[in-house]
Protein backbone atom coordinates (compact mmCIF):
# COMPACT_ATOMS: atom_id res chain seq x y z
CA UNK A 1 0.00 0.00 0.00
CA UNK A 2 1.17 3.42 -0.99
CA UNK A 3 0.40 6.63 0.65
CA UNK A 4 1.03 10.11 -0.90
CA UNK A 5 0.33 13.20 0.62
CA UNK A 6 0.93 16.82 1.17
CA UNK A 7 -0.66 19.83 0.67
CA UNK A 8 -2.30 20.68 -2.38
CA UNK A 9 -0.25 21.48 -5.40
CA UNK A 10 2.14 19.87 -4.09
CA UNK A 11 2.21 16.94 -7.12
CA UNK A 12 0.24 13.95 -5.62
CA UNK A 13 -2.15 13.98 -8.53
CA UNK A 14 0.56 14.59 -11.03
CA UNK A 15 1.84 11.19 -9.97
CA UNK A 16 -1.13 8.86 -9.37
CA UNK A 17 -2.22 10.11 -12.85
CA UNK A 18 0.95 9.79 -15.02
CA UNK A 19 1.44 6.20 -12.76
CA UNK A 20 -2.26 5.09 -13.74
CA UNK A 21 -1.47 6.51 -17.49
CA UNK A 22 1.83 4.51 -17.53
CA UNK A 23 0.62 1.52 -15.64
CA UNK A 24 -2.61 1.56 -18.34
CA UNK A 25 -0.77 1.58 -21.26
CA UNK A 26 2.18 -0.89 -20.44
CA UNK A 27 -0.68 -3.33 -19.59
CA UNK A 28 -2.11 -3.17 -22.79
CA UNK A 29 0.49 -4.54 -26.12
CA UNK A 30 0.07 -1.39 -27.74
CA UNK A 31 2.67 -2.89 -30.54
CA UNK A 32 -0.09 -5.69 -30.92
CA UNK A 33 -2.52 -2.81 -31.30
CA UNK A 34 -0.44 -1.11 -33.53
CA UNK A 35 0.11 -4.26 -36.51
CA UNK A 36 -3.52 -4.52 -36.01
CA UNK A 37 -4.45 -1.40 -37.18
CA UNK A 38 -2.09 -1.45 -39.85
CA UNK A 39 -3.78 -4.54 -41.26
CA UNK A 40 -7.31 -2.42 -40.80
CA UNK A 41 -5.75 0.09 -42.68
CA UNK A 42 -4.37 -1.86 -45.64
CA UNK A 43 -7.83 -4.13 -45.25
CA UNK A 44 -10.03 -0.61 -46.04
CA UNK A 45 -7.52 0.36 -49.05
CA UNK A 46 -8.21 -2.60 -50.41
CA UNK A 47 -11.64 -2.16 -50.41
CA UNK A 48 -11.18 1.06 -52.17
CA UNK A 49 -9.25 0.16 -54.65
CA UNK A 50 -11.91 -2.98 -55.84
CA UNK A 51 -14.31 0.07 -56.45
CA UNK A 52 -12.05 2.13 -57.99
CA UNK A 53 -10.44 0.05 -60.44
CA UNK A 54 -11.66 0.00 -64.15
CA UNK A 55 -12.83 -3.41 -65.89
CA UNK A 56 -12.74 -5.16 -62.98
CA UNK A 57 -11.65 -8.91 -64.20
CA UNK A 58 -11.16 -11.77 -62.61
CA UNK A 59 -7.34 -11.61 -61.92
CA UNK A 60 -8.12 -8.38 -60.01
CA UNK A 61 -10.87 -10.43 -57.81
CA UNK A 62 -8.58 -13.19 -57.27
CA UNK A 63 -5.25 -11.02 -56.54
CA UNK A 64 -7.16 -8.91 -53.95
CA UNK A 65 -8.82 -12.12 -52.68
CA UNK A 66 -5.48 -13.70 -52.09
CA UNK A 67 -4.53 -10.69 -49.62
CA UNK A 68 -7.41 -10.89 -48.07
CA UNK A 69 -7.27 -14.17 -46.75
CA UNK A 70 -3.42 -13.73 -46.38
CA UNK A 71 -3.85 -10.93 -43.86
CA UNK A 72 -6.24 -12.78 -41.98
CA UNK A 73 -4.26 -15.77 -41.30
CA UNK A 74 -1.99 -12.87 -40.10
CA UNK A 75 -3.86 -11.80 -37.50
CA UNK A 76 -5.21 -14.96 -36.68
CA UNK A 77 -1.23 -15.87 -36.07
CA UNK A 78 -0.65 -12.39 -33.99
CA UNK A 79 -3.55 -13.13 -32.25
CA UNK A 80 -2.36 -16.16 -30.88
CA UNK A 81 0.55 -14.62 -28.95
CA UNK A 82 -0.53 -10.93 -28.40
CA UNK A 83 -1.19 -11.90 -24.45
CA UNK A 84 2.53 -13.55 -24.13
CA UNK A 85 5.36 -11.49 -22.93
CA UNK A 86 6.80 -8.89 -24.90
CA UNK A 87 9.95 -10.71 -25.57
CA UNK A 88 7.81 -13.84 -26.96
CA UNK A 89 5.53 -11.82 -28.96
CA UNK A 90 8.83 -9.77 -30.56
CA UNK A 91 10.25 -13.25 -31.48
CA UNK A 92 6.99 -14.04 -33.37
CA UNK A 93 6.31 -10.70 -34.82
CA UNK A 94 9.94 -11.52 -36.62
CA UNK A 95 9.05 -15.06 -37.62
CA UNK A 96 5.88 -13.90 -39.12
CA UNK A 97 8.03 -11.10 -41.45
CA UNK A 98 8.95 -13.57 -43.90
CA UNK A 99 5.94 -15.20 -45.30
CA UNK A 100 4.06 -11.17 -44.85
CA UNK A 101 6.89 -9.87 -47.32
CA UNK A 102 6.20 -13.01 -49.49
CA UNK A 103 2.62 -12.70 -50.01
CA UNK A 104 3.40 -8.65 -49.86
CA UNK A 105 5.27 -9.13 -52.77
CA UNK A 106 3.12 -11.20 -54.55
CA UNK A 107 0.59 -8.20 -54.46
CA UNK A 108 2.92 -5.59 -55.39
CA UNK A 109 3.75 -7.53 -58.87
CA UNK A 110 0.30 -7.43 -59.45
CA UNK A 111 0.48 -3.42 -58.63
CA UNK A 112 3.41 -2.87 -60.76
CA UNK A 113 1.81 -4.66 -63.94
CA UNK A 114 -1.73 -2.68 -63.52
CA UNK A 115 0.20 0.39 -63.04
CA UNK A 116 0.84 -0.23 -66.58
CA UNK A 117 -2.58 0.26 -67.79
CA UNK A 118 -3.10 3.85 -67.18
CA UNK A 119 -6.95 3.74 -67.99
CA UNK A 120 -7.67 1.41 -65.77
CA UNK A 121 -6.20 2.42 -62.74
CA UNK A 122 -6.67 6.30 -63.35
CA UNK A 123 -8.96 6.45 -60.02
CA UNK A 124 -6.71 3.92 -58.15
CA UNK A 125 -3.47 5.73 -58.12
CA UNK A 126 -3.71 7.68 -54.78
CA UNK A 127 -4.98 4.26 -53.20
CA UNK A 128 -2.44 2.38 -55.19
CA UNK A 129 0.56 5.14 -53.38
CA UNK A 130 -1.23 4.41 -49.70
CA UNK A 131 -1.08 0.86 -50.27
CA UNK A 132 2.23 0.38 -50.54
CA UNK A 133 3.20 3.38 -47.68
CA UNK A 134 1.09 1.12 -45.29
CA UNK A 135 3.00 -2.13 -46.80
CA UNK A 136 6.15 -0.75 -45.42
CA UNK A 137 4.54 0.05 -42.22
CA UNK A 138 3.65 -3.07 -41.57
CA UNK A 139 7.34 -4.70 -42.77
CA UNK A 140 9.12 -2.45 -40.41
CA UNK A 141 6.73 -3.18 -37.70
CA UNK A 142 7.21 -7.08 -38.25
CA UNK A 143 10.87 -6.60 -39.03
CA UNK A 144 11.83 -4.32 -36.48
CA UNK A 145 9.36 -4.90 -34.03
CA UNK A 146 11.30 -4.04 -30.20
CA UNK A 147 12.20 -0.77 -32.06
CA UNK A 148 9.07 -0.37 -33.06
CA UNK A 149 7.34 -1.45 -29.85
CA UNK A 150 9.31 1.73 -28.40
CA UNK A 151 8.44 4.30 -30.79
CA UNK A 152 4.22 2.58 -30.21
CA UNK A 153 4.67 3.31 -26.58
CA UNK A 154 6.29 6.42 -26.61
CA UNK A 155 3.29 7.42 -28.64
CA UNK A 156 0.22 5.63 -26.66
CA UNK A 157 2.01 7.50 -23.54
CA UNK A 158 1.93 10.75 -24.59
CA UNK A 159 -1.75 10.43 -26.25
CA UNK A 160 -2.78 8.66 -22.67
CA UNK A 161 -1.28 11.21 -20.22
CA UNK A 162 -2.80 14.34 -22.63
CA UNK A 163 -5.87 12.58 -22.13
CA UNK A 164 -6.15 11.66 -18.98
CA UNK A 165 -4.22 15.48 -17.57
CA UNK A 166 -6.49 16.51 -20.61
CA UNK A 167 -3.73 19.33 -21.53
CA UNK A 168 -2.24 19.97 -25.43
CA UNK A 169 1.49 20.62 -24.64
CA UNK A 170 3.17 18.46 -21.91
CA UNK A 171 5.42 21.36 -20.86
CA UNK A 172 2.43 22.31 -18.55
CA UNK A 173 3.61 19.22 -16.30
CA UNK A 174 6.98 20.33 -15.56
CA UNK A 175 6.96 22.90 -12.86
CA UNK A 176 9.30 24.27 -10.47
CA UNK A 177 11.56 26.11 -12.94
CA UNK A 178 12.25 22.67 -14.19
CA UNK A 179 13.28 22.40 -18.06
CA UNK A 180 11.90 18.80 -17.71
CA UNK A 181 10.50 15.87 -15.26
CA UNK A 182 11.79 12.25 -14.71
CA UNK A 183 9.80 9.52 -12.76
CA UNK A 184 11.82 6.51 -12.26
CA UNK A 185 11.59 2.95 -10.16
CA UNK A 186 14.17 2.66 -7.54
CA UNK A 187 15.49 -0.19 -9.48
CA UNK A 188 15.80 2.30 -12.48
CA UNK A 189 14.27 -0.66 -14.97
CA UNK A 190 11.33 1.75 -15.65
CA UNK A 191 12.06 5.86 -16.27
CA UNK A 192 9.78 8.40 -17.87
CA UNK A 193 11.27 11.51 -19.18
CA UNK A 194 8.72 14.70 -20.32
CA UNK A 195 10.94 17.53 -22.11
CA UNK A 196 8.39 19.83 -23.07
CA UNK A 197 6.06 18.10 -25.80
CA UNK A 198 7.13 14.76 -25.80
CA UNK A 199 8.14 11.87 -23.34
CA UNK A 200 10.60 9.15 -23.82
CA UNK A 201 10.41 6.18 -22.32
CA UNK A 202 13.04 3.28 -20.72
CA UNK A 203 11.68 0.39 -20.20
CA UNK A 204 13.08 -2.91 -19.26
CA UNK A 205 11.50 -6.53 -20.64
CA UNK A 206 11.39 -7.61 -17.28
CA UNK A 207 9.38 -4.77 -15.98
CA UNK A 208 6.81 -4.63 -18.83
CA UNK A 209 6.27 -8.05 -17.85
CA UNK A 210 5.25 -8.14 -14.19
CA UNK A 211 2.64 -4.77 -15.27
CA UNK A 212 1.60 -7.25 -17.84
CA UNK A 213 0.62 -9.90 -15.08
CA UNK A 214 -1.25 -7.02 -13.46
CA UNK A 215 -5.32 -8.27 -13.41
CA UNK A 216 -6.47 -4.84 -13.67
CA UNK A 217 -5.22 -0.97 -13.80
CA UNK A 218 -8.19 1.23 -12.78
CA UNK A 219 -8.20 5.25 -11.74
CA UNK A 220 -10.75 6.35 -9.38
CA UNK A 221 -11.24 10.13 -8.51
CA UNK A 222 -14.31 12.69 -7.88
CA UNK A 223 -18.21 11.19 -8.11
CA UNK A 224 -19.01 14.34 -9.57
CA UNK A 225 -18.70 12.97 -13.01
CA UNK A 226 -20.93 9.67 -12.65
CA UNK A 227 -24.18 12.28 -12.21
CA UNK A 228 -23.38 13.66 -15.65
CA UNK A 229 -22.36 10.14 -17.17
CA UNK A 230 -25.30 9.58 -19.65
CA UNK A 231 -24.34 13.34 -21.11
CA UNK A 232 -20.74 12.53 -21.04
CA UNK A 233 -21.13 9.74 -22.94
CA UNK A 234 -23.70 11.30 -25.52
CA UNK A 235 -20.77 13.69 -26.23
CA UNK A 236 -17.86 11.52 -26.68
CA UNK A 237 -19.90 10.00 -29.39
CA UNK A 238 -20.09 13.09 -31.15
CA UNK A 239 -16.82 14.64 -29.73
CA UNK A 240 -13.64 15.04 -32.36
CA UNK A 241 -10.44 12.64 -32.56
CA UNK A 242 -8.10 15.33 -31.01
CA UNK A 243 -10.74 16.93 -29.06
CA UNK A 244 -10.17 18.07 -25.17
CA UNK A 245 -13.82 18.00 -23.63
CA UNK A 246 -12.32 18.51 -19.96
CA UNK A 247 -13.61 14.94 -18.99
CA UNK A 248 -10.02 12.93 -18.10
CA UNK A 249 -9.97 9.38 -20.27
CA UNK A 250 -9.70 7.64 -17.07
CA UNK A 251 -13.60 8.45 -16.30
CA UNK A 252 -14.45 6.41 -19.39
CA UNK A 253 -11.88 3.81 -18.48
CA UNK A 254 -13.62 3.15 -15.00
CA UNK A 255 -16.98 2.94 -16.53
CA UNK A 256 -16.17 0.50 -19.52
CA UNK A 257 -14.69 -2.01 -16.75
CA UNK A 258 -17.46 -1.42 -13.86
CA UNK A 259 -20.14 -2.30 -17.15
CA UNK A 260 -17.60 -5.98 -16.86
CA UNK A 261 -18.16 -8.51 -14.91
CA UNK A 262 -15.62 -11.40 -14.40
CA UNK A 263 -15.30 -15.02 -13.99
CA UNK A 264 -13.31 -15.51 -11.65
CA UNK A 265 -14.33 -16.62 -8.42
CA UNK A 266 -14.11 -13.39 -6.21
CA UNK A 267 -11.97 -13.40 -3.09
CA UNK A 268 -13.82 -13.78 0.18
CA UNK A 269 -12.32 -10.82 2.12
CA UNK A 270 -13.44 -8.92 -1.23
CA UNK A 271 -16.82 -9.92 -1.24
CA UNK A 272 -17.52 -9.27 2.17
CA UNK A 273 -16.25 -5.91 1.66
CA UNK A 274 -19.02 -5.07 -0.98
CA UNK A 275 -21.64 -6.40 1.30
CA UNK A 276 -20.09 -4.48 4.19
CA UNK A 277 -20.47 -1.09 1.80
CA UNK A 278 -23.86 -1.79 0.85
CA UNK A 279 -25.09 -1.84 3.77
CA UNK A 280 -23.39 1.60 4.89
CA UNK A 281 -24.68 3.39 1.96
CA UNK A 282 -28.55 1.41 2.15
CA UNK A 283 -28.29 -0.01 -1.61
CA UNK A 284 -26.24 -0.72 -4.53
CA UNK A 285 -25.10 0.84 -8.24
CA UNK A 286 -26.50 -1.54 -10.57
CA UNK A 287 -24.57 -1.78 -14.47
CA UNK A 288 -26.97 -3.22 -16.73
CA UNK A 289 -26.13 -2.79 -20.97
CA UNK A 290 -24.55 0.05 -20.03
CA UNK A 291 -27.17 2.22 -18.17
CA UNK A 292 -26.44 3.11 -14.51
CA UNK A 293 -29.31 3.16 -11.65
CA UNK A 294 -28.96 2.67 -8.28
CA UNK A 295 -31.07 0.41 -5.66
CA UNK A 296 -31.75 0.33 -2.48
CA UNK A 297 -31.70 -2.80 -0.02
CA UNK A 298 -35.57 -3.13 -0.53
CA UNK A 299 -34.80 -3.62 -4.47
CA UNK A 300 -36.28 0.19 -4.80
CA UNK A 301 -34.98 1.46 -8.19
CA UNK A 302 -34.00 5.61 -7.18
CA UNK A 303 -32.43 8.10 -9.71
CA UNK A 304 -28.65 8.50 -9.50
CA UNK A 305 -29.05 11.97 -9.74
CA UNK A 306 -30.88 12.18 -6.06
CA UNK A 307 -27.69 9.99 -4.55
CA UNK A 308 -25.44 12.22 -2.68
CA UNK A 309 -21.81 12.09 -3.94
CA UNK A 310 -20.46 10.93 -0.86
CA UNK A 311 -23.21 7.89 -1.48
CA UNK A 312 -21.81 7.55 -5.03
CA UNK A 313 -18.07 7.81 -3.81
CA UNK A 314 -18.74 4.78 -1.49
CA UNK A 315 -21.14 3.27 -4.30
CA UNK A 316 -18.83 2.80 -6.93
CA UNK A 317 -16.06 1.62 -5.26
CA UNK A 318 -18.53 -0.82 -3.86
CA UNK A 319 -19.85 -1.69 -7.63
CA UNK A 320 -15.62 -2.12 -8.54
CA UNK A 321 -15.88 -4.62 -5.41
CA UNK A 322 -19.24 -6.25 -5.88
CA UNK A 323 -18.40 -7.29 -9.84
CA UNK A 324 -15.10 -8.65 -9.19
CA UNK A 325 -13.06 -5.84 -11.00
CA UNK A 326 -10.79 -5.49 -7.86
CA UNK A 327 -8.77 -8.55 -7.25
CA UNK A 328 -5.55 -9.75 -5.85
CA UNK A 329 -2.81 -8.40 -8.92
CA UNK A 330 -4.47 -5.28 -9.48
CA UNK A 331 -3.22 -2.10 -9.32
CA UNK A 332 -5.79 0.44 -7.59
CA UNK A 333 -5.56 4.32 -7.60
CA UNK A 334 -7.67 6.45 -5.40
CA UNK A 335 -7.05 10.68 -5.87
CA UNK A 336 -8.40 12.51 -2.57
CA UNK A 337 -10.81 9.34 -1.90
CA UNK A 338 -12.06 11.20 0.90
CA UNK A 339 -13.62 13.86 -1.46
CA UNK A 340 -17.39 14.32 -0.29
CA UNK A 341 -17.19 11.62 2.71
CA UNK A 342 -18.20 12.34 6.58
CA UNK A 343 -15.09 11.17 8.45
CA UNK A 344 -17.06 8.18 9.65
CA UNK A 345 -16.78 7.41 6.11
CA UNK A 346 -13.08 8.25 5.66
CA UNK A 347 -12.55 5.84 8.41
CA UNK A 348 -15.06 3.15 6.76
CA UNK A 349 -12.80 3.52 3.29
CA UNK A 350 -9.47 3.74 4.83
CA UNK A 351 -10.03 0.31 6.56
CA UNK A 352 -11.81 -1.18 2.71
CA UNK A 353 -8.60 0.15 1.50
CA UNK A 354 -6.22 -1.90 4.25
CA UNK A 355 -7.99 -4.87 3.48
CA UNK A 356 -7.99 -4.54 0.07
CA UNK A 357 -4.07 -4.63 0.06
CA UNK A 358 -3.98 -6.65 2.80
CA UNK A 359 -5.52 -9.68 0.00
CA UNK A 360 -2.91 -8.58 -2.90
CA UNK A 361 -4.68 -5.79 -4.37
CA UNK A 362 -1.55 -2.68 -4.80
CA UNK A 363 -3.36 0.57 -3.32
CA UNK A 364 -2.52 3.88 -4.21
CA UNK A 365 -4.05 6.48 -2.60
CA UNK A 366 -3.33 10.56 -2.63
CA UNK A 367 -5.10 12.31 0.49
CA UNK A 368 -4.67 15.08 2.53
CA UNK A 369 -7.58 13.83 4.66
CA UNK A 370 -6.46 14.20 8.51
CA UNK A 371 -9.02 11.36 9.23
CA UNK A 372 -7.86 8.99 6.37
CA UNK A 373 -3.74 9.57 7.78
CA UNK A 374 -5.00 9.30 11.27
CA UNK A 375 -7.08 5.72 10.57
CA UNK A 376 -4.36 4.80 8.47
CA UNK A 377 -2.01 5.30 11.61
CA UNK A 378 -4.56 3.42 13.89
CA UNK A 379 -5.02 0.53 11.53
CA UNK A 380 -1.95 -0.08 10.37
CA UNK A 381 0.03 -0.48 13.83
CA UNK A 382 0.78 -4.11 13.47
CA UNK A 383 1.55 -4.22 9.73
CA UNK A 384 5.73 -4.61 8.62
CA UNK A 385 7.86 -1.81 7.11
CA UNK A 386 6.77 -3.59 3.78
CA UNK A 387 2.90 -3.20 4.04
CA UNK A 388 2.64 0.58 3.38
CA UNK A 389 4.58 3.31 2.18
CA UNK A 390 4.45 7.22 3.10
CA UNK A 391 5.07 10.13 0.51
CA UNK A 392 5.00 13.22 2.22
CA UNK A 393 5.21 15.95 -1.12
CA UNK A 394 6.49 19.06 -0.28
CA UNK A 395 5.86 22.60 -1.89
CA UNK A 396 9.37 22.49 -2.72
CA UNK A 397 8.80 19.63 -5.48
CA UNK A 398 10.56 17.56 -3.05
CA UNK A 399 9.86 14.61 -0.73
CA UNK A 400 9.21 14.96 3.60
CA UNK A 401 12.65 13.65 5.39
CA UNK A 402 11.15 11.42 8.51
CA UNK A 403 13.10 11.57 11.68
CA UNK A 404 11.80 7.58 11.63
CA UNK A 405 11.71 4.33 9.14
CA UNK A 406 8.78 3.77 11.40
CA UNK A 407 6.04 3.84 9.37
CA UNK A 408 3.75 4.77 12.08
CA UNK A 409 5.85 7.15 12.99
CA UNK A 410 6.28 8.44 9.74
CA UNK A 411 2.61 8.49 9.36
CA UNK A 412 2.37 10.64 12.39
CA UNK A 413 4.86 13.35 11.56
CA UNK A 414 3.00 13.45 8.10
CA UNK A 415 -0.39 14.42 9.70
CA UNK A 416 1.66 16.87 11.92
CA UNK A 417 2.81 18.70 8.93
CA UNK A 418 -1.20 18.58 7.46
CA UNK A 419 -2.13 20.25 11.02
CA UNK A 420 -0.09 22.91 11.19
CA UNK A 421 -2.43 25.42 9.95
CA UNK A 422 -4.17 24.05 12.84
CA UNK A 423 -1.46 25.34 15.02
CA UNK A 424 -1.32 28.72 13.25
CA UNK A 425 -5.11 29.50 14.22
CA UNK A 426 -4.60 28.06 17.85
CA UNK A 427 -1.41 30.51 18.37
CA UNK A 428 -3.68 33.47 16.84
CA UNK A 429 -6.30 32.82 18.31
CA UNK A 430 -4.45 32.85 21.74
CA UNK A 431 -2.25 36.38 21.06
CA UNK A 432 -6.06 37.62 19.86
CA UNK A 433 -8.12 36.06 22.82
Amino acid sequence: MTVLTGENGTGKSFFTKTLYSAFNTLNTNVLHRDITMNITLIELRLSILKLSIQRFGKDDKQQMYNLSQSLLRLKDDLNKFKDESATIYFLNTIALYEQTDKFLIEFESYLKKIEKKPIKIKLAKRTIKELKYVFNLLREKLKDSQSSHITALNNALRDEIRDNFQITDLSELISFGEKECKIQSQEKDFTLTFRSNSIVSSVSDNFIAQINQLSRVVFFESPAYWSVRDALNKSKEVEQKNDLTGVSKYFYDLDRILNIKSKNPPIEAVAELATELKTEIGGEFIFDNGRLSFEDVDGNAIDKNLISFGMTNLGMIQALLKNNVVSKGSFVFFDEPETNLHPAWQVLLTKVLIKLAENGVNVVMATHSLDMIKALEVHTKDKDGDFIAVNHFTKAGGLFEFDSSDITENLIESREELSSPYKDLYIEDAKNG
